[in-house]
């Protein structure tokens, strides 16, 4: 275990975002809003300097890291980039954490969204691999109710995440009944219509296949739309691989047509068939009036999210909406 001094101390319940460092975990992002004179630093470990409260901690935090990075120069980059990131406040009642994943080899990190509903309980979408210390403080944000997979692929954790939450509802799309026998699902999500429960709209994506190591398979996307912080939540719908993704990811996903676009890549436009049912089920998106896109892989979108999704979706599908 590496220790940063003078930085955020884990038992502070006034600050939301508490970073513990690990020695050996790779792919790690930190948000920040202050801007730090070791920006180059900073890059150096993929670290993202976008969404951290502007507080003086936070600067001591980023240079207790550099310096810890200075100090570990014999280590590999990998290696280096030792922190863990709990949960972080996108907005009010909205929370992430991310962690790394590799599909097909490739680094691609994922994203656990936590909404907390108007009824004060808590939704958590696509849950992680989670650790004492984030589940400790996912509990004290409220009481955990609903828990859900988004779609066919995002269902590796939800068995291990129930069993801390015995009592939440587990809520699915369509067909992972099948695939996990093994989920007692309270909720199977497969009307194409859009629903609302506390604050949170959600509606189930027709039509969009991926590939994966069978070939051609359904997605069964469920998307979300949270709206008193204007967000829209989708899992693998679309991509945002920009700078902040590894120099193998960003090549891939410039070969893909993906790079810095909010767009799904060139293998699900090839995989997925009936784009009519897609067309219909993203011009019903469409309608939510929503700022902010969170995806489970790449760098959230902050502004101007819809016009950006909807320009991704013209090019998958080639058709105006």
């Amino acid at each position: 275990m590496v220790t940063l001094q003078n930085t955020y101390p884990l038992a502070s319940p006034h600050i939301p975002n508490r970073p513990r460092v690990d020695a050996g975990w790779k792919g790690a992002v930190v948000d920040a809003r202050h801007s730090i004179d070791t920006s180059s630093d900073c890059t150096c470990l993929g670290i993202n300097t976008d969404l951290w409260p502007i507080t003086g901690q936070s600067d001591r935090f980023f240079r207790n890291l550099v310096s810890l990075y200075r100090r570990q120069s014999g280590l590999s980059l990998l290696q280096r980039a030792a922190i863990f990131i709990m949960l972080k406040a996108i907005d009010t009642d909205l929370w992430v954490a991310e962690q790394p994943l590799k599909y097909f080899g490739l680094e691609v990190g994922t994203r656990m969204s936590v909404i907390r509903l108007t009824s004060g309980k808590l939704m958590v979408i696509s849950p992680i691999d989670m650790d004492d210390a984030t589940i400790n403080e996912l509990n004290q944000l409220g009481e955990v109710s609903y828990i859900v997979v988004p779609n066919l692929y995002h269902h590796l954790f939800v068995a291990d995440f129930k069993l801390c939450y015995p009592h939440a509802k587990l809520w699915a799309v369509s067909g992972l009944e099948r695939k996990r026998p093994d989920l007692q699902i309270d909720y199977i999500i497969s009307d194409r219509n859009i629903h609302l429960i506390d604050g949170v709209e959600y509606l189930f994506i027709q039509g969009f296949n991926t590939l994966d190591t069978s070939g051609y398979s359904p997605l069964n996307e469920c998307v979300f739309f949270h709206i008193k912080s204007r967000t829209l939540i989708v899992t693998d719908t679309v991509f945002h691989f920009d700078k902040q993704c590894s120099p193998s990811t960003r090549l891939i996903a410039k070969l893909l047509g993906g790079y810095n676009q909010l767009r799904p890549s060139l293998l699900e436009k090839f995989a997925t068939q009936n784009k009519a049912k897609v067309k219909c089920s993203i011009q019903q998106l469409l309608a939510w009036d929503f700022e902010r896109v969170i995806m489970a892989h790449g760098s959230i979108i902050e502004q101007n999210g819809k016009p950006q999704f909807k320009a991704g979706y013209e090019w998958f599908l080639e058709t105006s909406l």
